[in-house]
């Protein structure tokens, strides 16, 4: 899979994950256990609005609190995945494009030599681009295949 092919796949799950989380009882979760079940893996995951169904089930309670504590940043996450992604694309577009535009006629008109104008930018675009690219990268080591 190329990376492009793995950063849409990537921004689909976000996006399939967003949509789910978008049904959900908006609001804090907390994972508790009535005093019956204190000892045993059955615990429940309560909402801030207590008329609202709570879910509950075998999970025990460490998993519970996870569950709990997932909901809202989860969210958060898969929206600041999306929007780096999509930000990364914009800053490696717009550097392909002023190395195809050849940086502007008065840039390649100066010399390349160390220390001119048009070595520093052209260091400066490829520090950029490399910027974008690395967090590319963390973005999919982060998402590995089967995740998605």
């Amino acid at each position: 899979m190329t990376r492009e092919e793995h950063l849409q796949r990537i921004v689909a799950k976000c996006r399939e994950l967003l949509a789910i989380a978008e049904k959900r009882t908006l609001g804090e979760w907390e994972a508790f256990q009535r005093n019956e079940e204190i000892g045993t893996n059955y615990c429940r995951i309560t909402f801030t609005d207590r008329n609202s169904d709570s879910l509950h089930g075998y999970c025990g309670e460490v998993n519970a609190a996870f569950i709990a504590s997932c909901a809202g940043p989860a969210e958060a996450g898969w929206k600041a995945t999306i929007m780096a992604i999509e930000q990364a694309r914009q800053v490696i577009a717009c550097y392909e494009a002023a190395r195809i535009e050849g940086l502007n006629e008065r840039l390649c008109e100066s010399q390349y030599e160390p220390g001119t104008l048009r070595d520093l930018v052209e260091r400066r675009l490829s520090y950029g681009e490399a910027e974008a690219i690395n967090l590319l990268d963390s973005i999919i080591a982060a998402w590995p295949e089967e995740l998605l």
